[in-house]
């Protein structure tokens, strides 16, 4: 779905009444449904006044009904869509859809960037840890940075966004390397 700001800006520059129609019988058809069954939902979300043979005389291209704002709204509502959505044209939201996509690509992009700084950061802690041949070295390196991945994750106790998921990924990664680690010297 476009921002509200795009959405504002192509309804002035573009928005029509007429693409709300056009896009009524677009909706209406890839769901499957008859004016009828149209009118059925319509009247299912509580508004009474949109009957198939008001449905009809929207959606004749030549001497076109009007909609009214409820209308509209009904509309909006039984297919899910934002009303300033309904009224662009199929190619503007295309457009619109590709740059939010491409908008999207960029910060997923930027993300994964951003995880495998912090795989690479990782990797190079176990590198450090693993050149000694001391397995008790081992362990104290792996419980300090147990504890260090612990300090983050509580300095970030209040933050729910990746800053804290990442502290305490690295806190349970290290806790299972620990793990991992006094087994193998369990077995010995």
């Amino acid at each position: 779905m476009p921002d509200w700001e795009t959405l504002v800006e192509l309804l002035a520059d573009v928005g029509k009444e007429g693409h709300l129609a056009r896009r009524m019988v677009a909706e209406r058809t890839r769901r499957g449904w008859s004016q009828a069954e149209l009118a059925r939902q319509v009247q299912a979300q509580g508004f009474r006044g949109l009957g198939q043979p008001a449905i009809s005389a929207i959606e004749k291209p030549n001497g076109r009904r009007a909609i009214t704002v409820d209308e509209a709204l009904a509309l909006s509502r039984v297919f899910e869509i934002p009303l300033p959505e309904l009224l662009l044209p199929d190619d503007v939201l295309f457009d619109v859809r590709l740059a939010r996509d491409i908008r999207r690509g960029v910060l997923e992009r930027e993300e994964i960037d951003r995880q495998m700084s912090n795989y690479l950061q990782l990797l190079r802690s176990i590198v450090a840890v693993t050149r000694t041949n001391e397995p008790q070295q081992w362990e104290k390196r792996f419980e300090q940075e147990v504890a260090r991945a612990d300090a983050d994750r509580h300095a970030l106790a209040e933050d729910w966004g990746p800053n804290r998921e990442e502290a305490e990924a690295r806190a349970q990664f290290y806790r299972d390397l620990l793990e991992e680690h006094r087994r193998e010297q369990g077995e010995q």
